[in-house]
């Protein structure tokens, strides 16, 4: 896996939609992410957290 990971790489490994991704960083519920021109990056430790804590919330 890579170290930091867009938001299409996310959506293609996971199955969410972008439009999700997108909501969700909007909405500050999303993982925390940062942008480089166009596309938006997520560290994969970030990522791998905040999946975690969305699993432990259900």
């Amino acid at each position: 896996m890579p170290e930091n990971l867009d938001f299409k790489w996310i959506s293609d490994h996971t199955g969410m939609p972008l439009s999700s991704l997108y909501h969700y960083n909007r909405t500050g519920e999303g993982p925390r992410s940062f942008k480089v021109g166009r596309r938006y990056w997520v560290a994969r430790v970030d990522f791998e957290s905040w999946l975690r804590d969305k699993k432990s919330s259900n």
